[in-house]
């Protein structure tokens, strides 16, 4: 679809917009979503923490997702034929088999790695709200292996194998992560957007052959985008994965913005484009013009479900919202229990170090077993070091630790 410089400009101009109004809206769950990410990757702010204090960490919030996730998974796609294929009500003429259609669905399902999807789209909605699915094809390399037979002068008989390339295409079930998902906040359904970094050799592939997606004379143009120039997304992913930065200056990764929907003009409110997709690379080039929707059921490829709905919501509640909160206050309670604990064997002592012949020999500390060598300044029957705490575990830290423990 052909159109002008001016169009292209109002085209990244609403696109902009788009994402703005639907960052807005999310950012809070967003906030929401870096703590339970923190918590399942057992890191706590313990700055207030002195040194010597205790800082352990009860995985409870991670076990509880990870035994929702096996629970549901087998509940879900586990056990038996967990999914039917049935005929149109009142279709004519349908000769296919619905056996056929299932076992060859079945087929796709598993090589798609349903499996790991379903358990792996429970975790994110337990810790991220939503689970959000792209469901597409890919087309990919197969190896297809032949035997030439080769006879010699002699009548010897060689079979050779002899292997080749077949491009096939395959169903691909993509696990969006919600940071990187841009619906619209309102519920209208105007849009729908997705945010990707990709590196600049695969957008060069996509703009070759009859498929071509992208223009190439746009993409070949294209230069690294820095991840930190847009709502820092990158320190979001770092909390999912758990993974250290890295900066890869050999790799020319670029961001794309896959939208779905109908574009409108920002100043009039008109619709320009109705059910369409379209891409924008770096946040200002149009490298794929509006096409129309090319899948035959007329919608966007994103299914969006959540596991704890909120009536009139889009991005809805995460489970794991108030298990975050409750494994940071029995973290808080086990770590005062242990530190009262070691108060109790070593306590607080005070010392008086005029009395001692050395006073360099307790500057790190008095072992357990250590023997202080006093001078002759030491009175008879006096202590050089005396405990001056009680030291006792509070029953009361007790019993609320087990009450937060019974409520999780």
């Amino acid at each position: 679809m052909a159109i002008s410089k001016d169009t292209e400009s109002v085209i990244v101009r609403t696109t902009q917009n788009y994402l703005s109004e639907a960052y807005e809206a999310k950012r809070d769950r967003m906030r929401l979503n870096r703590l339970n990410y923190d918590i399942f990757h057992h890191k706590q702010d313990y700055s207030h923490k002195r040194p010597g204090q205790s800082q352990e960490f009860l995985p409870k919030q991670q076990m509880a997702v990870e035994q929702m996730s096996n629970f549901v998974t087998q509940g879900l796609i586990d056990l038996g034929q967990w999914f039917s294929v049935e005929r149109l009500p009142g279709a004519k003429g349908q000769t296919v088999d619905v056996n056929d259609v299932y076992v060859l669905l079945q087929r796709e399902l598993e090589k798609a790695g349903m499996m790991n999807f379903v358990g792996d789209a429970i975790k994110t909605g337990a810790l991220a709200s939503l689970m959000i699915a792209k469901v597409h094809g890919k087309t990919s390399s197969i190896p297809v292996f032949s035997v030439k037979t080769e006879f010699s002068k002699e009548g010897t008989r060689q079979d050779k194998l002899l292997r080749e390339e077949s491009k096939s295409w395959n169903l691909f079930i993509e696990l969006i992560r919600p940071e990187d998902f841009y619906p619209d906040p309102t519920g209208a359904g105007l849009y729908q957007c997705q945010n990707m970094w990709v590196d600049k050799a695969d957008v060069l592939a996509l703009c070759e052959g009859e498929d071509a997606i992208y223009d190439k004379e746009k993409a070949l143009k294209l230069t690294s985008y820095s991840f930190d120039q847009y709502y820092d997304e990158s320190d979001l992913k770092d909390r999912e994965t758990d993974q250290s930065r890295t900066y890869s200056d050999y790799r020319v990764r670029v961001k794309l913005t896959e939208c779905w929907g109908n574009i409108i003009e920002p100043v009039t409110g008109e619709v320009l484009f109705e059910n369409v997709t379209w891409t924008v690379a770096n946040d200002t080039i149009l490298l794929s013009p509006p096409r129309q929707n090319p899948f035959w059921h007329g919608k966007s490829p994103f299914v969006v479900a959540p596991i704890t709905r909120v009536p009139f919501s889009v991005w809805h509640r995460a489970p794991m919202d108030g298990a975050t909160r409750h494994n940071i206050a029995m973290n808080e309670l086990y770590n005062l229990m242990v530190d009262a604990g070691m108060m109790s064997v070593f306590g607080i002592k005070q010392i008086r170090t005029d009395w001692l012949e050395d006073d360099r020999e307790v500057a790190d500390g008095v072992r357990p077993g250590m023997t202080l060598r006093v001078s002759a300044s030491c009175p008879p029957g006096g202590q050089v070091i005396q405990r001056v705490d009680e030291g006792a575990l509070s029953p009361e830290a007790l019993n609320m630790f087990n009450l937060i423990n019974s409520e999780f």
